[in-house]
């Protein structure tokens, strides 16, 4: 299965949350991410498994 790295608007529309709570989780509360340049990418698998853990 390939997996591919979302951007913020299509993790906010798959989640079904806003995008500012995509950049709020990933500062405050460490969503998992990499950075490709200036870019914040995020695998789903990674945010679902990390999402799990931390159900506050």
């Amino acid at each position: 299965m390939v997996e591919v790295y979302l951007d913020r608007e299509e993790l906010s529309k798959i989640l079904k949350i806003p995008a500012t709570s995509v950049d709020y989780y990933r500062k405050k509360k460490g969503m998992p991410h990499i950075r490709i340049g200036r870019h914040n990418r995020y695998l789903l698998s990674d945010v679902m498994d990390w999402s799990k853990g931390n159900n506050n």
